[in-house]
């Protein structure tokens, strides 16, 4: 959400700033609202990780790549995977949504009487043709280990009927639909990318260098690195 859309809603208050993953065009505003209104940001380890070491990871798109007035940015509360947030009595969860980037979370809460399922930029969908996107190489989302897919499947489960992606994207998964049709099409493509390769590994295929270790150090349950 931009800062004139924060400020055109009238919000008085903010207690919570969730981060989904560290691209900059998504914690940009982070310390300012921290500062105007007193929210605490609140994201799970991996990711305050590179954002208060993010020279230490080679991503793209990390703080110091925007010419942000800040390098770095420490968090205020520190969540793990499947541990939720209590916010005036309502549950909000993390679930570990890779896609986009590896080091990405997304929040499933029921607001009156509805299931909601915040995915950030990991999906992206608001109307139209349902296909799978090849992943980009020089990020951390080879299949299938960083694949969509994972993100898919736990959406399934869960069944939100109301799906908040990333960059105003929006969608209602009446009777799960829409997801099942995104899961049959990542299949598909993993099933046709594997046919490519001689020994069938699509993971160290699509894996660049040195990448191995990153996935190791942002594991589900990484603590902040010094």
């Amino acid at each position: 959400m931009s800062l004139r859309a924060i400020v055109q809603t009238g919000l008085k208050t903010i207690d919570y700033l969730l981060i989904t993953h560290y691209h900059g065009d998504h914690i940009q505003f982070a310390p300012l609202l921290r500062e105007r209104y007193g929210a605490k940001i609140a994201t799970t380890t991996n990711i305050a990780s590179i954002l208060k070491y993010p020279r230490k990871f080679r991503y793209p798109c990390t703080l110091y790549w925007y010419g942000f007035p800040f390098a770095t940015l420490d968090c205020d509360v520190l969540l793990e995977y499947g541990n939720p947030l209590f916010w005036h009595g309502n549950a909000v969860t993390p679930i570990h949504t890779p896609g986009h980037c590896y080091a990405h979370t997304g929040f499933l809460l029921e607001w009156n009487g509805e299931k909601i399922a915040c995915t950030g930029d990991a999906l992206q969908y608001g109307s139209g043709l349902i296909r799978a996107d090849w992943p980009i190489i020089y990020n951390d989302v080879a299949w299938p280990g960083g694949s969509l897919l994972i993100t898919l499947r736990k959406l399934a489960e869960y069944c939100p009927s109301l799906v908040l992606c990333g960059h105003s994207h929006t969608f209602e998964n009446l009777n799960g639909a829409i997801i099942a049709k995104f899961i049959s099409a990542y299949e598909e493509a993993e099933q046709l990318a594997t046919a490519m390769l001689h020994d069938a590994n699509l993971m160290r295929a699509m894996t660049p260098p040195e990448y191995n270790s990153l996935f190791e150090v942002l594991s589900m349950r990484t603590k902040i690195v010094g």
